[in-house]
């Protein structure tokens, strides 16, 4: 709270050497600091070595409501109730005898008869060889009365309040923010394709991953902001993840760690957040960098295991069943087996002051923790470490891929007319690239030309590929023309965040930014509906 006593303390002595004392009644008051009173917020009274009140502004008259409006010449003392006039008694002999602002609560009665809790700062001013005291009160009755309870609602509703606002301007912001990853991420698939075998692939490929990663941290931007849970889970394989990381890793460290990689060729999937999996990757990589200390070999295995009812204690708490298991391995200094134990505890760290923050293991263990699954360390002092990741496998899977854009598809494109609909020029011409790539008849329009053009077309649209943040006035005006037009038509919706909505038959959504892979997997499976 800021110090009202403290500051007209300083203005009123500084005045008094200008205005002359207490004995030119009317001087130092009413034309140096009446005007300091008048603005101050807090109620501000200004009282002799005998309590009496000598000056005061309007808000103590308001706060105090004086009995006759009489407020000057009366004591402080007489305002305070019993239980606070022994407190009162010593806290005013120990302001007189203190050069600092005192604080402390007191109960006062004011003229109307109402009980106030007010909180007290006060601070000795001197004067001609004597003392006044300056005095503020802030009323803290309302606070101090109120259910703990009742305040902590009501700051989470502000919380809430704030949060909601930060989801709406949020929400602008990753549309046009995935509309430049869409871009990004669109067109580096497409030359990834063409650059089959190159050795300049690798670099697009840091591209189009880094790129994915900051749609992830968009995303879970937004979430937070609007208060939801992750939502980012999905079925996915580790040696996708593991074959993605490999080409991030090798830019971070020296030519002389060298990495291997000995992949189950039928890995059962598993349901994780991609996100996380790759944080706990590059924690157990960075940790396996500094402990080589520049040169050995770090390497990633994947396989599948059972987990019996026979497990051992330390895995008492998973599910038995089948798990997929990821060991990170290195060859660097290891650990004794007291670090070991201690390995997983928040902030502890082996690596000294400055070089870490005793956080990558314990965010590992928790990421593992929250999948269901469970981290396991194998490791001994100039033996290296191993870490044993466990996962339940997936029950739903999801089809493997090449990644050819042309064994994408392979069915009949022939009658098939898409149009394309987005307020972005960029983003329609990748998806009219994407699609015409395919062989299917494309035509694209901005949403405002959309049903012009939609009633010269040559021939009728089977699917409208539009974007879900449009206008809703001009979403339906355009829905509606179109189905009008094309009765049968089906609706591709791309959307810059997850909705919870319950789509019509006929009708899809593919989340932005998407790959030209997702983008023609999408239309597809639409298409087949």
């Amino acid at each position: 709270m800021f110090d009202m006593s403290e500051e007209f303390s300083k203005r009123f002595a500084q005045d008094e050497a200008t205005c002359g004392g207490v004995g030119q009644s009317e001087g130092w008051s009413l034309e140096c600091d009446l005007q300091l009173l008048e603005i101050t917020p807090a109620a501000t009274l200004v009282v002799d070595t005998f309590g009496q009140i000598f000056r005061a502004n309007q808000r103590a008259f308001e706060l105090l409501k004086p009995s006759g409006n009489i407020l000057l010449g009366t004591a402080l003392r007489d305002y305070l109730l019993a239980d606070s006039a022994e407190a009162f008694k010593h806290f005013f002999a120990r302001l007189r005898e203190s050069e600092g602002v005192q604080t402390c609560e007191m109960r006062l009665k004011t003229g109307a008869n109402d009980v106030l809790q007010v909180l007290m700062q006060a601070k000795v001013v001197p004067k001609d060889g004597g003392q006044l005291l300056v005095f503020t009160l802030n009323d803290i009755t309302e606070w101090r009365s109120a259910d703990p309870e009742s305040i902590l609602i009501e700051e989470r509703l502000r919380h809430s309040q704030k949060m909601e606002a930060l989801g709406r301007l949020s929400a602008g912001v990753v549309h046009d923010f995935n509309n430049i990853l869409t871009i990004i991420t669109g067109y580096s698939r497409i030359v990834l394709d063409e650059l089959e075998g190159s050795p300049e692939r690798q670099h697009l490929q840091k591209i189009a991953h880094a790129s994915g990663r900051a749609a992830d941290l968009v995303s879970k931007m937004l979430l937070f902001a609007r208060g939801e849970e992750s939502g980012c889970e999905r079925v996915l394989n580790l040696n996708d993840r593991v074959i993605a990381f490999e080409d991030l890793f090798k830019s971070l460290v020296s030519d002389e760690i060298r990495l291997e990689a000995l992949l189950e060729p039928n890995l059962a999937n598993i349901r994780a957040d991609a996100n996380q999996i790759d944080q706990v990757l590059m924690n157990l990589a960075m940790n396996a960098r500094d402990a080589m200390d520049g040169s050995g070999v770090l390497s990633f295995e994947t396989s599948v295991r059972f987990i019996g009812s026979d497990r051992p204690r330390h895995l008492a708490h998973l599910t038995p069943g089948q798990y997929v298991e990821l060991r990170v391995c290195d060859t660097g200094c290891g650990m004794t087996p007291e670090d070991a134990e201690r390995a997983f505890r928040p902030f502890f760290s082996t690596k000294g002051v400055g070089h870490g923050t005793g956080l990558g293991l314990a965010t590992v263990r928790s990421i593992m923790h929250e999948c269901g699954g469970e981290v396991e360390l194998t490791t001994a002092p100039r033996e290296g470490s191993c870490f044993a990741l466990l996962f339940p496998a997936a029950d739903s899977s999801i089809d493997n891929f090449s990644e050819s854009l042309g064994f994408v598809m392979n069915m009949e494109c022939e009658g098939t007319h898409i149009f394309v609909v987005n307020e972005n020029p960029e983003v329609r011409e990748l998806i009219v690239y994407v699609m015409e790539k395919q062989g299917y008849c494309v035509t694209q329009s901005c949403p405002t030309e959309a049903l012009d053009k939609a009633q010269q077309a040559a021939s009728p649209f089977t699917m409208v590929v539009i974007d879900r943040n449009l206008p809703k006035p001009l979403s339906r005006e355009l829905l509606g023309g179109l189905r009008g037009l094309h009765p049968s038509i089906k609706t591709l919706f791309l959307s810059s965040q997850r909705t919870p909505s319950i789509f019509e038959l006929g009708s899809a959504e593919l989340q932005k930014p998407f790959t030209s892979h997702e983008l023609c997997y999408a239309v597809q499976d639409l298409l087949n509906t």
